[in-house]
């Protein structure tokens, strides 16, 4: 993990200058409704209470980017740096900036060359604003700071936020920040300051996706208890008790309820729990505290999503077996899956294990890696294209997830965000597509959900309109 290494600010309005300054497309100073650009930029948000003025909530946004997408420039010592360029504005429903444009720009270094291309390490950040209790939403723009100019990699998202009041006098919780690791600071605050990741002497590394997989198999968390009832001498104890529930609110596991010395009137939570034995799918992590001296009870929820991983062939259970229908759906031939849905589980067993290896030799690749491209893509489908209003992992069932899972990653995805004349749309090229040469897919949002219908394409087989087809001129699609 790699840690941010200095921020700053800039005045209001400054998107519109950098905009006409480094040459970004107009998307760049658009709303978007999910996030756009080249640069990946993971994005979250927790509520917490101002300590002197519990009427203004610190709404604290975290960051994540991956590092091996970053630009980096050697310095005189031999170290390698790159610098992020982060700007975010928070706006009410109607449109109407709340804050000034907010800027900070922050880094990361490396030793080696060789490290920044490594693809498991990730930057963080983090930035707290202050604001009445209320909805809003945010634009974020990041930028990668040392990229050439001109073609310097931006992402841009935009992100609901729900500022909550914690003016009560009442036993509260705020909100849950989920995180990837949470360390216990010993050094003394004042030399802590300046880290944008430490908060009240825990360092949490923030996880803005809550995505978890078997090889991560612990879920951590950050949050505050506020109101405890305290008596100098008493017994002074709190309850915490953690659940994890489906997204109907049905109880997955429960790990039962424990007690907490109350080092004052407030408590940080700051701990993980084990998640090795959760399936695939979307889940809620319950906090609920109790005050034993109040009977006062309150509830926070968080939610997380658990990827797919590869079972292994010789101990696939029924229900993995019907999952993995949906894996290789659309890599097997109509025929394959009538003759898989007929076999039992050991037939399935046996299939899957001839069908990887054929599938594997015809690309000439290993089996392993073949395996592993696929599985990735598919989560990455689940990731990326979900639903948000659907309660489970189905971006592999819509068209950019098919698309993706069966001809692979695109070499270039142009994104158009939603504006006053058109709803948001895609472009995505494969530059050698077999024997088509070249070809390109065009989705859109049709009905403001988020789910990038396929509109047109030039791949043999695949959905073709003329009309859309005539209607993209210069990479831009006329109305």
């Amino acid at each position: 993990m790699a840690t941010c290494m200095r921020r700053s600010s800039l005045a209001a309005g400054l998107l519109l200058v950098l905009a006409v300054w480094w040459g970004l497309p107009p998307a760049a100073c658009r709303a978007a409704e999910t996030q756009t650009g080249d640069l990946t930029v993971w994005a979250d948000y927790a509520g917490y209470r101002v300590g002197d003025d519990p009427s203004i909530t610190e709404v604290e946004f975290c960051f994540a980017f991956k590092r091996h997408e970053l630009s980096f420039l050697r310095e005189p010592g031999g170290q390698w740096i790159a610098e992020v360029g982060l700007w975010v504005q928070v706006l009410n429903l109607q449109d109407q900036p709340i804050t000034d444009t907010i800027a900070a720009h922050f880094g990361c270094a490396v030793t080696d060359s060789a490290d920044a291309a490594s693809p498991d390490f990730k930057v963080f950040y983090a930035l707290p604003v202050q604001l009445p209790p209320g909805s809003y939403h945010a634009k974020i723009i990041a930028m990668d700071m040392y990229g050439e100019a001109g073609q310097r990699k931006v992402g841009e998202l935009t992100l609901p936020v729900i500022a909550r009041d914690f003016s009560s006098a009442s036993l509260m919780l705020s909100d849950l920040k989920l995180a990837y690791d949470i360390d216990v600071v010993e050094q003394p605050p004042d030399s802590v300051r300046q880290d944008v990741l430490v908060r009240n002497q825990r360092k949490v590394y923030p996880d803005p996706r809550g995505i978890l997989s078997r090889n991560r198999p612990q879920l951590y968390f950050y949050g505050e208890v506020y109101n405890l009832q305290f008596e100098p001498g008493g017994e002074n104890v709190y309850e915490l008790c953690f659940r994890f529930l489906t997204a109907d609110s049905v109880t997955v596991k429960d790990f039962g309820t424990r007690a907490y010395k109350k080092p004052g009137t407030s408590s940080v939570l700051a701990t993980g729990v084990p998640t090795g034995d959760l399936p695939e799918g979307k889940f809620l992590l319950e906090v609920a505290v109790t005050d034993p001296a109040t009977g006062l009870r309150a509830v926070a929820t968080k939610p997380f999503t658990v990827l797919l991983e590869q079972p292994a062939a010789d101990s696939l259970t029924v229900e993995q077996a019907q999952k993995m229908r949906d894996v290789i759906l659309y890599l097997a031939k109509k025929e394959d899956l009538i003759a898989y849905d007929q076999l039992g589980l050991f037939g399935k067993r046996n299939f899957l294990r001839e069908f990887w290896k054929r599938k594997a030799d015809q690309r000439q690749i290993p089996v392993d890696e073949f395996k592993q491209r696929h599985f990735n893509l598919f989560n990455y489908a689940n990731e990326k294209y979900s639903t948000t209003f659907t309660k489970e992992n189905n971006g592999w069932k819509t068209d950019r997830g098919r698309i993706l899972i069966t001809y692979g990653p695109p070499d270039e995805i142009q994104r158009y965000p939603s504006s006053m004349s058109e709803k948001p749309w895609e472009e995505w090229y494969y530059f050698k597509f077999g024997d088509q040469g070249e070809v390109y897919f065009i989705f859109q949002d049709e009905d403001g959900f988020g789910d990038l219908k396929l509109v047109h394409s030039t791949a043999r087989g695949e959905k073709r309109d003329p009309t859309w087809e005539r209607k993209v001129q210069d990479g831009r699609l006329m109305r």
